[in-house]
């Protein structure tokens, strides 16, 4: 379940990190992810990097919920380590100059 977390976090991380680019809250050329576009009258529309990030999001949610029965005392656990991992990936993976403080909670 652990993995399945970091996946998620991860691929949370690097939808929030486009869609903040793509905004204008953050500015592109200090951050590195995978983007690519798709013809949108193309029969391949939806396979562009929004679109495929955001459907693997989705499975791998569903796969993490069928996987493991849900103890509800570990929810709060899950979800701190989920953001966590989230925002390793907004600011330390996908970011061009880390910021090496999300590394350590409560800095």
């Amino acid at each position: 379940m652990i993995y399945l977390l970091a996946l998620l976090g991860i691929l949370s991380a690097w939808e929030e990190t486009a869609q903040l680019v793509q905004r204008g809250s953050w500015r592109r050329e200090d951050y590195r992810y995978p983007e690519w576009k798709t013809n949108y009258n193309s029969i391949w529309k939806n396979f562009d990097s929004h679109h495929l990030n955001f459907g693997l999001l989705v499975l791998v949610m569903f796969f993490a919920m069928s996987v493991d029965t849900i103890t509800w005392y570990l929810v709060p656990v899950y979800w701190i380590g989920f953001f966590y991992v989230r925002n390793i990936g907004m600011h330390i993976v996908f970011k061009k100059k880390p910021l090496w403080k999300y590394l350590v909670p409560l800095l």
